[in-house]
């Protein structure tokens, strides 16, 4: 493991000790699947959303840093646009949480523990908009004298010591929806009822729909959009150095900081996976993203 992406682990580990300890390991799995899931498109997952917008500067616990008028006063509020299709998200057997729609309480009183090998779940994304902004714009109306922080990554330039703020140039914006298949129209009508009850009392909808194998599904919707993911401006590339004839890994240096656009596709993807577990939004207790509903 590279010496910086193993100081980025230690941090993560140190923010969210009261979390982890919180969590079960079901909830860790649907993080893991959420992120695996979306850096494949270059994006990082928002899995506590909180009205995330592009020009956002977020930290490592997943907090606000700074707003986009904080930083980039005279970036004009990005307006939403018809975003592309998000994937669906096939749900693994035990890859349970509640994600904001109820995931686990859903499924655990309509199939109990034994649920994957009944059905197919999926996680979908309706009404999908974007904002996005260019780069272009983030420099021109940056204040560097409002946030530091961020001069080296919107300058591209090389900073020292672990990179703990990043900006959003793109947000994704959806609607949260559980898709469940059955085997039979009986099963998913049998159902149905008591689905609705669990989804009135989290202010979801849920319904009956045309789909599947079999042409049976129960699909639970949440009501409103909220930030589901984003595309991060510029990404930190590590810079090491080894000593020669050492069997050691080498030493990071410090961190070159690049637009993401344009790295190649699997160079995003590769630092992504490095620096996303600290913007699993590092909260604990009844505030854990995957509890939530």
């Amino acid at each position: 493991m590279r010496e910086w992406k193993r100081d980025l682990i230690v941090f993560v580990i140190c923010g969210v000790a009261a979390a982890v300890a919180y969590a079960d390991d079901l909830e860790d799995q649907l993080r893991d699947q959420l992120i695996t899931h979306f850096i494949k498109s270059n994006l990082v997952p928002i899995l506590l959303p909180r009205g995330q917008d592009v020009g956002d500067a977020i930290d490592a616990s997943g907090a606000f840093y700074a707003k986009r008028t904080d930083c980039f006063p005279k970036l004009k509020p990005p307006v939403r646009s018809s975003g592309n299709q998000l994937e669906e998200i096939v749900l693994k057997s035990k890859a349970e949480g509640n994600f904001g729609i109820g995931i686990k309480r859903i499924l655990q009183v309509v199939f109990g523990a034994n649920y994957a090998a009944k059905s197919q779940v999926k996680l979908v994304f309706e009404d999908v908009e974007v904002a996005s902004t260019t780069t272009v714009n983030l420099r021109s109306t940056f204040r560097a004298n409002k946030c530091p922080i961020l001069k080296a990554q919107v300058g591209g330039q090389y900073s020292q010591g672990m990179p703990k703020v990043f900006v959003l140039q793109e947000v994704y914006y959806a609607r949260k929806a559980l898709k469940v298949s059955f085997d039979s129209s009986a099963d998913a009508e049998a159902q149905i009822t008591q689905v609705q009850g669990i989804a009135k009392q989290l202010g979801l909808s849920a319904e009956l729909a045309a789909g599947g194998t079999n042409g049976s599904q129960i699909l639970v919707v949440a009501k409103e959009k909220v930030p589901v993911a984003a595309r991060l401006a510029f990404l930190p590339r590590a810079i090491t150095y080894g000593t020669l004839g050492s069997t050691k890994s080498n030493t990071v240096e410090g961190y070159s900081w690049e637009d993401s656009s344009k790295l190649t596709r699997s160079a995003q993807v590769q630092v992504l996976s490095d620096i996303v577990p600290i913007l699993d939004n590092a909260t604990s207790g009844k505030d854990n993203p995957l509890r939530e509903k």
